[in-house]
């Protein structure tokens, strides 16, 4: 297929592709011939020669096989290599070539894995920092991969859409392990269309929703689990560091799961910030209040510095649906009858109903480990009024309703809020853990470069990120909820809970990894915030990888991002922020119809 389209190419290119079959037995000659034939392939037949005199002869840039010892051999002698295995696979794409790469042991080698083996976790990630300058050395696949570049470079330099679709699915987690990677990849000139850093979170999942024709990885249990998905799975046996897959918890819980913190923005050691202060003395006046009441049954507020607070309107957390109908078309009074006729029969859940629901799980968990320190106490009713100045007495640091005017105004006052969307699917939900996810620009970061991309293009996009690389983005409208997760994720860490911690922050983003995705991750790095998943898409659509994630709640700021999301079953949140309000699926609206959106 992907020889067709370079014929097809003006000026046309001659086939890049040459396939060879080295057969296992010279008996099965005329058979394999008429199978050719049959399937209408383009493919030569080896002449009989010893196997590593062939390979030498042929010089593959890959060799597949589903015999090992062979596989091991080519490797050992600098081949490109992968043994296959047999299984039920999914139909894959008949236009695009989609290959899937592990990154430690594959395109890379695997120093870095080493360190991990041998010495531990904390030894990785100190290494990663120590080493983030400095490139890693490629691995056994770089020559086919490299190849796939120059074919997709072919197509690019003609302005024609590649028919060769790349993805990088590892386990590093998205901090200094992950810049390391990407600066692998910028200085050798490579670019991956896909990035996906998981944090230990197994691959197969995801690897479903790509649906790659094959996946390349050293680690057999990832191997596995791809064939389990459907996914044509192909092990690169990179023996110096090939750790059996018997140690299920040292290998599949590959060096991501115990990623450290930096200290939050702000904080000094051994002091505080000025917030810290007028926080705490926020926490003395209530505490004092609360330890004179009669009453000693009623649990403590949290403390400011501790707690997170999140807004919900009872539109969200409830389907009010025929009761806003009522309200709109026969008035208050009408309304509030209805109410009254109907308090004892109770509301059916609403779009942010799961979210909440997880966030008292949250509570729960937190309960168990710091007794009294948490509780969720508090509700107020505007009437249907702006609630801003209840917003910042509580100082909320989320606030989400469907009245996409007062979430637009909370953001104007600098309140993390959104507007949320039901979906037109029911996905089934985690019970025992929160996971939210968030686009990047306009929503984690400001839309500085977003407003590159609008209005001077991609290329220039790129050049800027580039040359910006090491300067972090300015702060977007939702960058303190996450600081507010990231708060909560340290307090199960600190009680050595972290593989088990019932938070999970996903990065979600339209960037390509290797242009531009190194910025995002220094920056999140410079305000001292991870994510547990990062993944970078390159442009492809978001939906599909969300309801893989099945997130409680997905923040966005481009509306065709929410409604893709929603059409696969996702909870979406629109935030109203930047320059992408004045665009819609890519083309700039008119100034009325911006502000109708």
């Amino acid at each position: 297929m992907v020889n067709q389209r370079l014929r097809e190419l003006k000026p046309a290119v001659r086939e890049r592709i040459k396939i060879v079959l080295i057969p296992t037995s010279r008996q099965d000659m005329d058979h394999l011939n008429k199978n050719i034939k049959n399937y209408n392939l383009n493919i030569e037949i080896a002449q009989e020669k010893p196997f590593l005199d062939l390979l030498h002869e042929i010089k593959p840039v890959l060799y597949l096989s589903t015999n090992s010892h062979n596989v091991k051999e080519a490797i050992g002698a600098g081949f490109g290599a992968a043994t296959m295995f047999l299984g039920d696979y999914d139909n894959h794409s008949a236009e695009v070539l989609r290959v899937a790469f592990d990154g430690d042991g594959v395109l890379f080698s695997d120093e870095s894995e080493r360190v991990y083996k041998e010495k531990g976790l904390q030894a990785f990630f100190q290494n990663e920092r120590d080493q983030e300058g400095t490139s890693l050395a490629l691995g056994p696949l770089r020559g086919f991969f490299e190849s796939l570049v120059v074919l997709q470079l072919l197509f690019k330099d003609r302005k024609e859409n590649s028919p060769i679709h790349t993805y990088l699915v590892t386990s590093r987690g998205p901090t200094s392990p992950a810049l390391r990677a990407l600066k692998t990849f910028r200085e050798n000139s490579l670019e991956t269309n896909e990035a996906f850093f998981l944090n230990g979170a197994p691959k197969g999942p995801v690897l479903k929703i790509i649906k790659p024709h094959i996946f390349f990885d050293d680690q057999k249990v990832h191997v596995d689990g791809a064939l389990q998905n459907g996914v044509v799975g192909a092990h690169v046996p990179y023996e110096k560091f090939n750790y059996r897959s018997e140690r299920t918890q040292e290998t599949i819980q590959s060096p991501c799961h115990h990623n450290n913190m930096s200290k939050p923005e702000g904080t000094e050691r051994g002091g505080q910030s000025n917030s810290d202060n007028t926080e705490e003395k926020d926490w003395a006046a209530v505490k004092a209040l609360f330890d004179n009441a009669k009453t000693t049954k009623k649990p403590r507020p949290p403390k400011p510095s501790n707690a997170v607070t999140i807004a919900v309107s009872s539109r969200t957390l409830f389907n009010m649906v025929k009761e806003r109908k009522v309200f709109e078309e026969e008035g208050l009074e009408r309304y509030v009858a209805h109410q009254l006729e109907l308090e004892d029969q109770p509301f059916t859940p609403g779009v942010s109903f799961p979210f909440v629901k997880a966030l008292m799980n949250v509570n729960a968990r937190l309960r168990e480990l710091y007794p009294d320190n948490l509780t969720i106490e508090r509700f107020c009713m505007t009437g249907g009024e702006s609630p801003i100045g209840y917003l910042k007495a509580y100082m909320t640091n989320l606030y989400l309703s469907k009245d996409s005017v007062k979430v637009q105004e909370a953001i104007g006052e600098g309140i993390a809020a959104a507007t949320m969307f039901p979906s037109d699917s029911e996905n089934e939900l985690s019970d025992t853990q929160l996971r939210v996810a968030f686009d990047g620009d306009a929503v984690l970061f400001s839309d500085e470069s977003e407003i590159i991309v609008k209005e001077h293009g991609l290329d220039t996009f790129f050049r800027h990120e580039k040359e910006f690389e090491n300067k972090p983005l300015a702060q977007g409208p939702l960058k303190c909820f996450l600081e507010a997760l990231g708060k909560l994720q340290r307090k199960f860490y600190a009680k050595d809970q972290r593989i088990s911690c019932p938070i999970r922050t996903y990065l979600v983003t339209a960037r390509s990894a290797a242009s531009a995705g190194a910025r995002v991750l220094k920056t999140l790095r410079s305000w001292g915030l991870e994510v547990d998943e990062a993944l970078f898409l390159a442009g492809a659509p978001k939906g599909p990888l969300l309801q893989k994630i099945r997130p409680h709640i997905f923040f966005d700021d481009q509306m065709f991002h929410i409604e893709g999301a929603q059409e696969l079953g996702t909870i979406a949140a629109h935030v109203p922020y930047g320059i992408g309000q004045k665009y819609h699926k890519g083309k700039r609206m008119e100034t009325s119809d911006a502000e109708k959106k």
